[in-house]
């Protein structure tokens, strides 16, 4: 459901601009946060721990100057002719583990030990001793020692036989001192009540004087009275516990946070039972010192194994070969005589014999602790013989092949690390990575890349992988309670690779966002400096349950100096590319250096000016007040925005309705390399094309967009603003080029006839949605002018928020209500794979908008099962609504198979379109291929008429069944006309315009259905004509079956294959390649028969 498209994380993607392989593919995202305004500092996990995010991060580096002689690419480890990595021996079939080992990383020794750290103040003397949790100076591993460490869990444990039967009144006193991250790493107190431990004490922070010193210790002094028949132990026992507990980043390891006396210290502690006193300990050699003990914290266990057949469910690709995986399949693990019994899942059965899965009920701890299992590689070289040791050779990546069915909802998700030797001290680093996780809905293999050069030192003489899951259902709230068997890893490799310049990570939650004027006004009558917005980051800083929306200040990215001996010549750079709104001149405040790039005729046809400016980057602190090294924050003037927080102070107006602002950022090494993000701005052309709005899709996603836009084309002060609205819900994880240009095709220009609002990372739930009034969505007043609206969230699990799921703030639902009760036609079509799933599931009010506005019920998650196990159905027009007239393919097959909703019309609603069987017949199947509700409504005396079309698919999965010569239009652009035209030509922009003319072009243009049984129809189309062949072929290259082979013309055709040989024997289910051969034209694809 939330796709990793690889496509993704595709998201975009995780790109590894490198020259040697382009872009790479990671997964989803949780960024560790860091302040991000000088003002005030963040904590660095307030931000984003709260869920995971996806397809977040992206990688830039410049690419290396051409023309050398020297391999671009150098593999360290595994890679092309290499075992390494592939966890098989050389026959290929039977597992190897190659030197990796496996690690439960919930198994983490205790840190209690008596010190006099820190301990001065229990009894005033420099020389008292007091028990610690913590680590000293100069331990390996904890660059900012003195403190303490990620997912530690030390707990002492005190117990004392007494009467059974009986109440007893305890009393607990001590001093402590305390020092971590708040929020997220506590110092606890628990005692034992009938078996359950009762907590009576949790903090956070810090009891310092705020200058980092203890002058006076905390006091903890409590008593319980215990019932009878509630002790602990064997039922004859008072326990108590005291305990120290860190979650897995933001520490003293990772210097995320810097505690200046981390985590804890505990002194002169008194149990009194029942009036007397029992023990006394301050661990100076009192009697009562023994009295608490060091306990082992329980731990899930190292399930890590190599598998050497692993039955996937991956219609579209197989890997046969040995891959290592974190299944409990009733071993017991690595470390623990115990077995669970296996775990098995009522939702997934496939994988390994018996059908097991991840272990998702804490391991051998049985729920006490979550699973946290790892693989670690062998050491590996960095300088291997022979290579060339250039100083643009400073790239590194690390590819994997992996089972990635790793579901949300699950709270399990996949990770990566690396660490380097030496670091300054001669030592290891700690684990490092970009503080992400990663998930996919879909089950399916990805070849996913990633570049690492940020969290390695320079040119280090070792490197370290590590591969492993870990289950965060209960950090980030989610449901959890079941599992798949991924993830499984395979063909591993590290290289290194030429790069020209520092490598530059942008993470798309902190990207400035598409906005409405956050007074919550458009009415220029009221004051033009009204309608200025904030230029802010797309996240929710509060990120917590509740109405309060806080939108990040400025924008955060990470810049490293990746070449070997070179560092940053200077801080990073932002600039900016303004093409401003005339409408607001008179009130517009430029930030100081502003520079004119001269004018340009504006959407409404006027003299419009365009400036540009520069903002040097300002290194990031975390919440130590420390800076965080290569992270730098960028900020723009916001305008005098009411409400704003102590960090979002009032500040010039500079950005307006219709205004569009583009930013790249910029870094250059002391070796004279410059990276660019996006890549290739260093190049006059590109940089031309980028400040006038003309670079592409890729310029896109460093645009953002002030609606609504509003064009006074006669300059008489009234303006005009578009009538349609696309709320691109899918943000920027492809497709944006599809409605784009179906929108062009059909004569209706961006912010002319339609506008958009992209939602930053919308799989995140950053609170960033179109529903976000005075944040940086719309109230309906704002989009009153809209009367109608085309509605994409593609294939994510996640559609229209209602303001509570996933604790997004985004209120959709209650937006578009208040919307349709205002006077005025409204219209809304909807595409999205589970829009309905996500409705149904949602709240009480989401489900009534779903059955009451749209018409429409839902069914089931996917409709395969309900069309015949087809993945890419024909929907064609029912004749309910007469304006349809196509006949379309919804298009879910390989290379990644969707799973599209199951639909029916409900009360007023009607199906707009059907599925149709294999053969084409209509008629058969119970589901819709959209469903129709238009009526007319009454609003203050007045009819108008109310439409809403829904679509159970994402609009990139639409596609022609057939080309349309007659309209040179695309399948989504005649669609696209067809609803435009229901809704009445909303703009009435003109006659539509056609696709470019181009020469026609020879090829395969893929099959359909796929996967498919028993036939499948594959199209062609053949640009000259000639002698062509369309043959059949297996895995192994093996010929099947002939099914074209002669002189065709010119034009396109579909050849149907029924499954069988040469023989007309029916062929087993698997992949099969089909290559059409012809005059200088080859090309091959595949398709998979699934029975």
């Amino acid at each position: 459901m939330r796709r990793m498209s690889v496509l993704t994380i595709g998201l975009a993607l995780v790109f590894a601009l490198t020259p040697a392989f382009g872009p790479g593919q990671s997964g989803s995202a949780m960024a560790a946060a860091i302040s991000d305004d000088q003002s005030q500092t963040l904590d660095t996990g307030q931000l984003d721990r709260a869920r995971p995010l996806q397809n977040d991060i992206e990688h830039f580096v410049a690419p290396a100057p051409p023309a050398r002689a020297v391999l671009d690419t150098v593999y360290l480890y595994g890679g092309p002719g290499s075992l390494d990595g592939k966890f098989e021996d050389a026959t290929g079939t039977l597992p190897d583990t190659q030197g990796w080992t496996t690690v439960d990383r919930t198994q983490v020794p205790s840190f209690w030990h008596v010190s006099t750290f820190n301990a001065g103040n229990f009894a005033g003397a420099a020389g008292n001793q007091a028990m610690w949790s913590g680590v000293e100076a100069g331990t390996i591993g904890y660059p900012n020692a003195p403190g303490y460490g990620n997912s530690w869990n030390d707990i002492l444990v005190f117990s004392e036989t007494v009467t059974m039967g009986v109440a007893h009144s305890v009393r607990l006193a001590f001093e402590y001192n305390h020092d971590s991250e708040p929020g997220y790493d506590f110092f606890g107190v628990d005692y034992d009540s009938a078996g359950t431990w009762i907590n009576l004490l949790s903090v956070s922070g810090t009891n310092d004087d705020g200058s980092g010193t203890f002058p006076t210790p905390a006091i903890f002094d409590q008593t319980v009275n215990i019932p009878a028949g509630s002790l602990g132990g064997a039922g004859d026992e008072v326990r108590l516990r005291i305990s120290f507990v860190s979650d897995g980043a933001a520490s003293d390891e990772d210097v995320f946070f810097d505690s200046t006396a981390g985590a804890c210290q505990i002194d002169n502690i008194n149990v009194t039972i029942d009036g007397g006193l029992i023990s006394t300990a301050d661990f100076d050699g009192a009697a009562g010192d023994g009295d608490w003990v060091i306990f082992e914290s329980p731990f899930a266990g190292d399930y890590a194994r190599i598998f050497s057949r692993f039955a996937a469910l991956d219609p579209c690709r197989a890997n046969l070969s040995p891959q290592f995986g974190f299944i409990d399949d009733g071993r017991a693990p690595h470390n623990s005589p115990v077995s669970t019994g296996g775990e098995t899942s009522a939702i997934w059965q496939y994988g390994i014999l018996g059908n097991f899965v991840v272990n998702y009920s804490g391991g051998v701890s049985f729920n006490q602790v979550e699973l946290y299992n790892e693989i670690w590689s062998p050491e590996i070289d960095w300088d291997l013989p022979g290579t060339d040791d250039d100083a643009a050779v400073g790239g590194v990546f690390l590819r994997k092949t992996i089972w990635e069915h790793v579901p949300l909802v699950n709270g399990i998700f996949w990770i990566w690390s690396v660490r380097s030797f030496p670091d300054a001290n001669g030592n290891w680093t700690g684990w490092n990575n970009t503080n992400t996780v990663w998930f996919e809905d879909l089950a399916r293999y990805s070849n996913i890349t990633t570049q690492v050069a940020a969290q390695l030192v320079s040119s280090p003489e070792k490197v370290q992988i590590a591969l492993g899951v870990i289950d965060l259902s209960d950090v980030f709230s989610l449901p959890g309670g079941d599992a798949t068997p991924g993830p499984l890893f395979d063909n591993v490799a590290l290289g290194r690779c030429r790069v020209g310049g520092p490598a530059i990570v942008s993470q798309r939650i902190s990207r400035f966002q598409d906005s409405f004027p956050n007074s919550g006004s458009v009415d220029p009558a009221g004051g033009l400096v009204d309608l200025s917005m904030r230029l802010d980051g797309a996240r929710d800083i509060i990120r917590a349950t509740g109405i309060n929306n806080l939108a990040a200040d400025s924008m955060t990215i990470t810049v490293t100096a990746v070449r070997p001996g070179t560092s940053l010549a200077a801080a990073p750079e932002m600039n900016w590319v303004l093409d401003a709104n005339p409408l607001f001149d008179s009130v517009r405040v430029l930030p100081v250096g502003a520079l004119s790039l001269g004018t340009f005729t504006g959407p409404d046809g006027r003299s419009w000016n365009r400036w540009e400016g520069t903002v040097i980057g300002q290194l990031s602190t975390a919440a130590s007040g420390d800076p965080i090294a290569g992270n730098y924050f960028f900020d723009l003037p916001d305008g005098p925005a009411a409400g704003n927080a102590p960090h979002q102070s009032d500040e010039d107006p500079m950005f307006f309705p219709g205004d569009q602002l583009r930013y790249y950022f910029e870094a250059t090494d002391t070796g004279g390399g410059l990276t660019t993000a996006p890549v290739g701005l260093d190049d006059p052309a590109n940089l031309a094309d980028f400040q006038d709005g003309s670079w592409g899709i890729v310029g896109r996603a460093f645009t953002v967009m002030g609606l609504p836009t509003m064009l006074d084309s006669d300059g008489d002060g009234v303006p005009t603003q578009p009538e349609v609205l696309v709320y691109n819900d899918f943000g920027r994880r492809g497709g944006e080029n599809d409605f784009l240009t179906a929108m062009n095709q059909n004569g209706y220009q961006e912010r002319v006839h339609f506008d958009t609002y992209t939602t930053q990372r919308p799989d995140a739930s950053l609170s960033n949605g179109l529903g976000t009034s005075g944040v940086h969505g719309a109230n309906s007043q704002q989009i009153s002018g809209y009367s109608t609206l085309f509605y994409f969230s593609g294939d994510l699990s996640a559609a229209l928020g209602d303001g509570v799921t996933a604790q997004d703030k985004t209120d959709d639902i209650e937006l578009l209500e208040q919307w349709r009760a205002l006077p005025g036609d409204r219209h809304v079509a909807y595409f999205g794979d589970y829009i309905a799933t996500s409705l149904a599931g949602g709240t009480v009010a989401a489900l009534a908008y779903l059955q009451n506005a749209m018409g429409a019920d839902y069914q089931d998650i996917t409709l395969r099962d309900d069309v015949g196990g087809q993945t890419a159905p024909i929907f064609s027009p029912t004749g309910n609504a007469p304006i349809f007239s196509g006949n379309y393919v919804a298009y879910g097959g390989c290379l990644g198979i969707n799973e599209f909703d199951a639909i029916v019309p409900l009360g007023n609603g009607v199906a707009g379109h059907e599925f149709l069987t294999p053969d084409g017949l209509g008629g058969q199947y119970l589901v819709a291929g959209s469903v129709v509700h238009q009526r007319t409504v009454q609003i203050i005396g007045d009819d108008f008429t109310h439409t809403d079309v829904t679509f159970p698919f994402g609009f990139v999965s639409v596609r022609s069944q057939i080309a349309r010569a007659s309209t040179g239009l695309t399948g989504q652009a005649q669609l696209v006309s067809e609803l435009l035209d229901l809704f009445g030509n909303p703009g009435t922009p003109g006659v539509a315009t056609p696709a470019p003319a181009t020469r026609m072009k020879t090829a395969l243009m893929g099959n359909a259905p796929n996967p498919f049984n028993p036939s499948t129809s594959i199209a062609l189309r053949i640009g000259e004509a000639g002698r062509y062949s369309l043959k059949v072929y297996n895995l192994r290259g093996e010929f099947v079956r002939t099914l074209l082979d002669g002189e065709i013309e010119a034009g396109e055709r579909n050849v149907v294959w029924d499954g069988t040989d040469a023989h007309g024997r029916n062929v087993s289910s698997g992949v099969y390649l089909y290559r059409l051969d012809g005059k200088s034209f080859t090309q091959t694809q595949k398709m998979a028969l699934v029975k």
